[in-house]
């Protein structure tokens, strides 16, 4: 409902830009993301370089660094 009325509230008032929630983002926050990689290790024999704790670690590292600011 937010971002429908945030659309339509920036349709009103002419403004090309898009607003902070839309209806996309509503969709997509709502939904998980979360992928298996199971047919990945079947199909290919894929193995990830780094583990999934092992990358949380990399990247709470990072963040807590000034390098991911010149990122965004």
């Amino acid at each position: 409902i937010a971002g429908s009325v945030l659309e339509f509230i920036y349709r009103l008032q002419g403004n090309p830009n898009e607003p902070k929630m839309t209806r996309f983002l509503a969709q997509q926050l709502a939904r998980s993301h979360s992928f298996s990689h199971h047919r990945a290790r079947t199909d290919f024999g894929y193995r990830p370089v780094v583990t999934l704790a092992e990358g949380q670690k990399r990247l709470l590292q990072w963040l807590n660094t000034d390098d991911h600011k010149k990122t965004f």
